[in-house]
């Protein structure tokens, strides 16, 4: 597996984030960017995987940019879901993004 831990505290909104039955390996890894190529702003761009073969990308953008950043919407479709769900960029102290079905996706560091 990766040698990686869940951070808590508030969290910049890039980097690598797990879902909550993560194991360590690839699969439940998701790599998520304010982000269109080079481009730094509304964008929201995702690329994960399931079941640590096949990836896949999810596009978005921040709701209320440039004012705030804590929430965003994120197109499911290309993966099953609904197209245009809302997500959330937690304050909380948990550094997690938070789905309206209730699934959290948390964020990684490296372990020191």
């Amino acid at each position: 597996g990766f040698a990686a831990v869940k951070v808590e505290g508030d969290q910049p909104f890039d980097g690598v984030y797990a879902t909550e039955d993560w194991d360590g390996g690839l699969a439940g890894l998701r790599v998520v960017s304010r982000r269109s190529g080079r481009i730094k702003g509304v964008s929201v761009t995702v690329v994960g995987t399931d079941d640590g073969v096949k990836f896949f990308e999810l596009v978005g953008a921040f709701r209320g940019w440039p004012k705030s950043s804590e929430s965003f919407f994120m197109d499911f479709g290309p993966i099953g879901g609904v197209a245009g769900w809302d997500g959330i960029h937690t304050f909380d102290g948990s550094g997690s993004l938070i789905f309206p079905d209730g699934e959290r996706w948390y964020k990684l560091r490296d372990r020191k």
